[in-house]
């Protein structure tokens, strides 16, 4: 009784300074870089796999097993550069050397 709920959508560069103010009791998503942790309590409620789909027919698409190097120069459907994910398949590349270039960004993964 006398509880309201609201739920604000966004990205963690916008949700995590409203939670560190109190304007937000709880955020629940993609954990944010490491230099927005500090002061908080996080936990990780379950891994999530990042999948590359390609469509039928696609060359790729027979392989069993790709590396990176193979898919860096593929065009690619990635979320907005200012998520968590995107930041996470970004570094992937960089940490091997490679650098991939989106053809756009998009909010939908399959």
């Amino acid at each position: 009784p006398n509880i309201s709920i609201s739920v604000v959508e966004g990205t963690n560069d916008k949700l995590m300074p409203m939670l560190r103010v109190g304007d937000l009791d709880l955020v629940l998503g993609r954990l944010p870089e490491f230099r927005q942790r500090e002061g908080l309590v996080q936990e990780v409620l379950y891994y999530e796999p990042i999948s590359f789909v390609a469509r039928k027919g696609h060359p790729l698409a027979k392989k069993r097993t790709l590396t990176l190097s193979e898919l860096v120069n593929q065009e690619w459907i990635l979320p907005p550069p200012e998520t968590s994910l995107r930041r996470q398949i970004d570094d992937g590349f960089i940490a091997r050397g490679l650098i991939h270039q989106p053809v756009r960004s998009s909010l939908c993964l399959f």
